[in-house]
């Protein structure tokens, strides 16, 4: 905004008579650059702005060389695919015009580059007058095209789309810009154009006198150039803020490939149509010129997955978005592959169920440790990192190693695992019985348990049985074992043997009193076992 400038108002009107050419106007304070390549402001359509008389104020500063550019720049234009009015400085710096969609008439004059002018520009009915630095120059022959109707004002380009899209941005400074829908008079000009103005005069329809640090990162989030008339015709900055990204850290990390996010946190006002990760083992700042994983467009979090790296090698890496103003980065990290490792994995011997706890003896090529799983837990477990029979069987014990910020995962080596059953015999305890008592109870003993088990574990017990009885004479009879059962065992059998021995018996005898003489006579014993009696003398 122009501040405390009215002491040059005097200084114009005491050298009005000299040569327009010859006033030393003061600089604007706070006027909004533009590049000459894209930038610029816009004001939305309103009908209020679409004057059929009126005038335009502005203080313009050119800053090319003549002849530097290809076409001619424009300052202010109501212009789409079709032109109600387009106001230019010609690239030779040699004069200034108006395009009104039939005819580009211009008037000449001659600018310098780096200076600033205050430029008028009066529309009537019929013609179009220009004024710089408060003095009329002239007319140019032609009027703005009122048939055309609904476009929107622009500051510092005519059209962005199109035949002429970025051949007339403007390059230099404009500030105090401001549109009547009067015919403002020389004199009128001149009063007021070092001046601030009231924002109520009368005839001001929109009145941009722009705010200091308006294309600074405190407007970024608005990027507003502010109307200070009531209307309120706010317009908006275009490409004078870059694009804010940062690059997330790597994660996913293997052999060949890894992640790396980004955030588009803001487009600084222009869409971004590509954004992802740019990476290199060689450039420690990539670029989009190194290799690139895209990762969609727009604004917010994306994640762009990096394949067909090479093992153990550093990469650099960072986000990138890529709109209008060109191709934007965030910060670089760097990551590093991890290294291939393999497991070497032996056959197992076979075991026995109620072997000890071993180690199965897989390695890892990086050194870190194995780790083990079994497929059947009733056969084998994995207690302490080693192998624990469990039961009998075949069970597959894999080597497994995960890695870690060095290495990559190993391929799991699987090796087969046969337990066999445990020896087992059954003997029957041997037994002896007389003749003639009942059958002893049977039993028998084990030998070959393991892991602390007994009988107890047997699913069936064994039979045990021997052909003797009671009656059977006296000898030696089998006693037959069979029949047992348990999960993890080969049982055998030892068969035993009952002795039968003969029974204690008594004899009964008594002696009857006899006298020498007396003839014979029969005795009489008996056996408790019944059986006969026979008799001897002494």
């Amino acid at each position: 905004m122009l501040k405390k400038l009215q002491i040059f108002a005097l200084i114009l009107s005491l050298f009005s008579s000299f040569s327009i050419n010859a006033f030393a106007i003061p600089l604007p304070d706070n006027p909004f650059t533009l590049n000459g390549t894209n930038q610029y402001a816009r004001i939305p359509y309103n009908n209020v702005l679409e004057f059929t008389t009126g005038t335009i104020e502005m203080w313009v500063k050119p800053d090319w060389v003549a002849g530097s550019v290809s076409t001619n720049l424009c300052l202010i234009s109501e212009r789409e695919n079709s032109t109600r009015y387009s106001f230019h400085i010609n690239k030779n710096l040699d004069g200034i015009g108006l395009y009104n969609n039939n005819t580009y008439a211009t008037i000449s004059y001659s600018f310098t580059q780096g200076n600033w002018y205050h430029i008028a520009f009066v529309m009537t009915n019929t013609n179009t007058e220009i004024f710089i630095n408060g003095t009329s120059i002239g007319f140019t022959g032609n009027r703005i095209n009122t048939a055309i109707t609904g476009l929107p004002v622009k500051i510092g380009i005519s059209q962005v789309a199109g035949n002429f899209a970025g051949n007339e941005f403007f390059k230099g400074a404009i500030d105090e810009v401001r549109i009547w829908n009067t015919v403002r008079t020389q004199n009128q000009i001149q009063t007021n154009m070092s001046n601030s103005i009231a924002t109520n005069s009368s005839g001001l329809t929109a009145y941009y006198p722009v705010d200091a640090g308006v294309t600074t990162e405190a407007n970024r989030a608005t990027r507003v150039l502010k109307d200070y008339t009531a209307n309120s015709f706010n317009g908006t900055l275009y490409n004078y803020w870059d694009a804010t990204i940062t690059t997330g850290d790597a994660s996913s990390v293997t052999v060949s490939s890894a992640s790396v996010d980004g955030n588009v946190t803001d487009d600084g006002g222009n869409t971004v149509t590509q954004r992802g990760i740019v990476y290199s083992a060689s450039n420690t700042t990539p670029t989009v010129a190194d290799t690139k994983v895209p990762a969609g467009s727009g604004t917010g979090i994306f994640s762009s997955t990096l394949t067909g790296l090479a093992a153990h090698t550093t990469y650099y890496a960072r986000a990138y978005a890529i709109n209008s103003l060109g191709t934007f980065y965030g910060s670089t990290i760097q990551f590093t592959t991890k290294t291939l490792q393999t497991i070497t994995f032996n056959p197992i011997p076979t075991k026995t169920y109620g072997d000890a706890d071993f180690d199965p003896g897989a390695t890892a090529s990086s050194g870190l440790a194995v780790a083990y799983t079994s497929s059947d837990q009733t056969i084998a477990t994995i207690i302490n990192n080693k192998v624990h029979i469990a039961g009998t069987g075949t069970v597959n014990i894999t080597a497994s190693q995960a890695g870690d910020n060095n290495y990559d995962a190993a391929t799991a080596v699987t090796q087969n695992l046969s337990v066999n059953k445990a020896l087992l015999t059954v003997t029957a305890t041997n037994q002896t019985k007389t003749y003639g008592t009942a059958n002893p109870e049977l039993t028998a003993g084990y030998t070959g348990f393991v892991n602390g088990e007994t009988s107890a574990n047997l699913t069936t017990r064994p039979t045990i049985s021997t052909p003797a009885t009671t009656t059977s004479p006296v000898g030696s009879y089998p006693i037959n074992v069979s029949g047992a059962v348990a999960a993890n065992y080969q049982i055998t059998y030892m068969n035993g043997s009952l002795s039968v021995y003969p029974g204690i018996q008594t004899i009964t005898f008594t002696t009857p009193p006899k006298t020498y003489g007396e003839p014979d006579f029969p005795v009489s014993a008996t056996a408790s076992s019944g059986l006969p009696i026979t008799y001897s003398s002494s």
